[in-house]
């Protein structure tokens, strides 16, 4: 079994706007090894682009039939 913690990041929060805030990055780790944070709508230093953060995301614990998913702040 897998473990994978996941923890995405968000611009601002805006009590007053509907909705949740558009993400800008996440960082994922598997197991032991280091987390790695993938960013694509910060102001700067950013390190890929939405789709690929997506594709990235699609072939980990999403495709990964033997995991355990840990979030920060998930309901």
């Amino acid at each position: 079994m897998n473990i994978w913690t996941f923890d995405f990041e968000t611009q601002k929060i805006d009590n007053s706007q509907p909705g949740s805030p558009a993400p800008v990055g996440y960082a994922l780790k598997k197991n032991d090894e280091p987390s790695v944070y993938y960013a694509w709508d910060h102001p700067a230093e950013n390190n890929t682009t939405a789709e690929e953060a997506y594709e990235i995301l699609k072939n980990s614990f999403i495709s990964d039939t033997d995991s355990f998913v840990v979030m920060h702040n998930a309901k």
